[in-house]
């Protein structure tokens, strides 16, 4: 009898907790299109943009190498967490920096990755701010 009573109770441990989720490997070329939904800088929302963007993962630390406009690359970190990625980066823009921060959903096929991005612009004068959908996909 305690013999069932072991197996019994092995089981029911094995059945009330879940299994630990692993990290998605994203590493990488994606191609991620970013879209401007709202802004109250004045200037009218930016037309969406797409690019392709090689992500370097450690562990849950992600970097994206995203081009600027002008020719460099800009450095975006991010850490997952779950099925979540958390994107903080700043880029110099018009005499000024605008500082970008958001979490977006990876998908459960490690394939495909959306979400918003919120980001706010300073130059020491003025300052506005808005939001981004963003969205990516794997490319094979």
């Amino acid at each position: 009898m305690p013999y069932k009573l072991l197996m019994l109770t092995a089981l029911a441990m094995v059945y009330s907790f879940p299994a630990q989720s692993q990290i998605c490997d994203l590493n990488g070329n994606w191609s991620i299109t970013n879209t401007e939904l709202q802004e109250n800088c004045g200037d009218g929302l930016d037309p969406p943009f797409t690019f392709s963007a090689p992500i370097i993962q450690f562990g849950p630390d992600v970097t994206i190498f995203a081009p600027s406009p002008s020719g460099s690359s800009i450095v975006i970190d991010g850490v997952i967490s779950g099925s979540i990625l958390s994107l903080t980066w700043s880029e110099p823009e018009d005499g000024g920096v605008t500082s970008y921060s958001g979490d977006i959903s990876i998908a459960p096929s490690c394939a495909s990755i959306s979400g918003t991005v919120n980001w706010e612009f300073d130059d020491g004068f003025f300052q506005c701010s808005g939001q981004d959908q963003v969205s990516a996909v794997f490319l094979p």
